[in-house]
Protein backbone atom coordinates (compact mmCIF):
# COMPACT_ATOMS: atom_id res chain seq x y z
CA UNK A 1 0.00 0.00 0.00
CA UNK A 2 2.89 2.46 0.92
CA UNK A 3 2.95 3.10 -3.47
CA UNK A 4 -0.47 4.38 -3.36
CA UNK A 5 0.31 7.01 -0.60
CA UNK A 6 3.58 9.07 -1.71
CA UNK A 7 4.76 12.04 0.17
CA UNK A 8 2.62 14.80 -1.19
CA UNK A 9 -0.60 12.39 -0.92
CA UNK A 10 0.19 12.25 2.83
CA UNK A 11 0.58 15.72 3.13
CA UNK A 12 -2.54 16.18 1.27
CA UNK A 13 -4.90 14.12 3.65
CA UNK A 14 -3.32 15.77 6.44
CA UNK A 15 -4.19 18.88 5.34
CA UNK A 16 -8.22 17.78 4.46
CA UNK A 17 -8.06 16.51 8.35
CA UNK A 18 -6.81 19.91 9.36
CA UNK A 19 -9.31 21.93 7.03
CA UNK A 20 -12.19 19.36 8.57
CA UNK A 21 -11.88 19.59 12.03
CA UNK A 22 -14.65 22.17 12.94
CA UNK A 23 -17.07 19.05 11.93
CA UNK A 24 -16.33 17.45 15.32
CA UNK A 25 -15.95 20.66 17.05
CA UNK A 26 -12.41 20.27 17.17
CA UNK A 27 -10.19 23.70 17.25
CA UNK A 28 -7.11 24.62 15.22
CA UNK A 29 -5.11 23.44 17.73
CA UNK A 30 -5.88 20.27 17.64
CA UNK A 31 -2.35 17.72 17.28
CA UNK A 32 -2.93 15.94 14.14
CA UNK A 33 -0.61 12.62 14.30
CA UNK A 34 -0.93 9.76 11.26
CA UNK A 35 -1.66 6.88 12.79
CA UNK A 36 -1.81 4.05 10.14
CA UNK A 37 -1.80 4.25 5.87
CA UNK A 38 -3.67 0.67 4.80
CA UNK A 39 -6.43 1.04 2.39
CA UNK A 40 -7.69 3.63 4.49
CA UNK A 41 -5.21 6.46 6.36
CA UNK A 42 -6.10 7.04 10.45
CA UNK A 43 -5.34 9.79 12.40
CA UNK A 44 -5.00 10.65 15.89
CA UNK A 45 -6.82 14.25 16.66
CA UNK A 46 -5.96 15.63 19.86
CA UNK A 47 -7.38 19.08 20.87
CA UNK A 48 -5.95 20.49 23.98
CA UNK A 49 -8.98 23.34 23.73
CA UNK A 50 -11.81 20.81 23.49
CA UNK A 51 -10.45 18.63 25.84
CA UNK A 52 -10.86 15.61 23.30
CA UNK A 53 -9.40 13.04 21.80
CA UNK A 54 -10.70 11.04 18.88
CA UNK A 55 -9.52 8.70 16.21
CA UNK A 56 -10.44 9.49 12.47
CA UNK A 57 -10.33 7.23 9.66
CA UNK A 58 -10.25 8.23 6.22
CA UNK A 59 -11.99 6.09 3.73
CA UNK A 60 -11.00 6.23 0.07
CA UNK A 61 -13.83 6.49 -2.14
CA UNK A 62 -13.89 3.44 -4.04
CA UNK A 63 -12.86 1.09 -1.56
CA UNK A 64 -16.08 1.34 0.52
CA UNK A 65 -19.31 3.36 0.00
CA UNK A 66 -20.94 5.91 1.92
CA UNK A 67 -23.95 2.81 2.51
CA UNK A 68 -21.20 0.47 3.48
CA UNK A 69 -19.14 2.80 6.25
CA UNK A 70 -22.57 3.68 7.72
CA UNK A 71 -23.69 0.21 8.02
CA UNK A 72 -20.21 -0.80 9.56
CA UNK A 73 -21.09 1.88 12.03
CA UNK A 74 -24.40 0.72 12.87
CA UNK A 75 -23.13 -2.87 13.14
CA UNK A 76 -20.67 -1.60 15.56
CA UNK A 77 -23.30 0.31 17.56
CA UNK A 78 -25.38 -2.68 17.99
CA UNK A 79 -22.48 -4.90 18.73
CA UNK A 80 -21.40 -2.12 21.95
CA UNK A 81 -25.54 -2.14 22.56
CA UNK A 82 -25.80 -5.71 23.26
CA UNK A 83 -22.01 -5.92 25.25
CA UNK A 84 -21.06 -8.32 22.60
CA UNK A 85 -18.04 -6.38 22.32
CA UNK A 86 -15.60 -3.32 23.55
CA UNK A 87 -15.03 -1.15 20.66
CA UNK A 88 -14.63 2.70 20.50
CA UNK A 89 -17.53 4.52 19.97
CA UNK A 90 -18.49 6.28 16.67
CA UNK A 91 -18.69 10.05 16.52
CA UNK A 92 -20.81 11.80 14.27
CA UNK A 93 -20.17 15.05 13.05
CA UNK A 94 -21.69 18.09 14.58
CA UNK A 95 -24.22 18.01 11.51
CA UNK A 96 -24.98 14.45 13.02
CA UNK A 97 -24.17 12.36 10.02
CA UNK A 98 -21.79 9.66 11.22
CA UNK A 99 -19.78 10.36 7.59
CA UNK A 100 -18.44 13.12 6.26
CA UNK A 101 -16.89 13.54 2.84
CA UNK A 102 -13.81 15.65 2.55
CA UNK A 103 -12.01 17.03 -0.56
CA UNK A 104 -8.57 17.45 -1.12
CA UNK A 105 -7.13 21.24 -0.29
CA UNK A 106 -4.86 21.24 -2.93
CA UNK A 107 -7.05 19.88 -6.02
CA UNK A 108 -5.26 16.66 -6.47
CA UNK A 109 -6.15 13.49 -6.67
CA UNK A 110 -9.50 13.87 -7.82
CA UNK A 111 -10.31 10.36 -8.24
CA UNK A 112 -9.83 9.69 -4.64
CA UNK A 113 -11.78 11.86 -2.66
CA UNK A 114 -12.20 10.74 1.06
CA UNK A 115 -15.09 9.84 3.31
CA UNK A 116 -14.55 10.20 6.72
CA UNK A 117 -15.48 8.69 10.18
CA UNK A 118 -14.39 9.40 13.37
CA UNK A 119 -14.13 7.91 17.07
CA UNK A 120 -13.70 8.53 20.58
CA UNK A 121 -10.39 7.22 21.50
CA UNK A 122 -9.40 5.28 24.87
CA UNK A 123 -13.49 5.80 26.03
CA UNK A 124 -16.46 4.18 25.52
CA UNK A 125 -18.28 7.02 26.50
CA UNK A 126 -19.95 9.49 23.38
CA UNK A 127 -17.45 12.49 22.84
Amino acid sequence: MAGEYPPEVVTDLHDMVAQGLARWDLSSETAISLLNLSENATFALSDPVAGRDLVLRLHRVGYSSVEEIRSELAWINALRREGAVETALPVPGRNGEPVQTLTSPSGGRPDMPWHSSGCRAGSRTPA
